[in-house]
């Protein structure tokens, strides 16, 4: 598991930042993924505590990414968003992130 950085790649992509709220993991598996039909997303998807997702398999993905013929399109970690529309998924992360810059401290 590991972060997923913005690349160079990103840079003529039109899409909003991403949230790692899983969404694209969850319509269908990259080159590299395999479906759960049982969760309707990507085996490889990872849940973390606050409510974001990463993928399992992003080091493996990036040690080897230069191998397998997918460097320029994919994967494309960290790109953004380009299904902001009704996005449930991430619309909840969003939420939770203005939640906790809008709080004020206590104490």
């Amino acid at each position: 598991m590991g972060s997923t950085p913005i690349d160079s790649r990103c840079d003529d992509m039109r899409s909003r930042g991403c949230v790692r709220c899983g969404f694209c993991c969850k319509q269908g598996p990259c080159p590299w993924g395999e479906w759960d039909k049982d969760k309707h997303q990507c085996t490889f998807l990872e849940a973390q505590q606050d409510g974001t997702y990463l993928c399992g398999r992003y080091a493996e993905i990036i040690a080897h990414v230069e191998d397998c013929g997918h460097k320029d399109d994919c994967p494309a970690f960290g790109c953004g968003c380009s299904s902001t529309l009704f996005n449930r998924d991430r619309n909840e992360i969003i939420a939770k992130i203005l939640e906790r810059t809008t709080t004020p401290m206590v104490g």
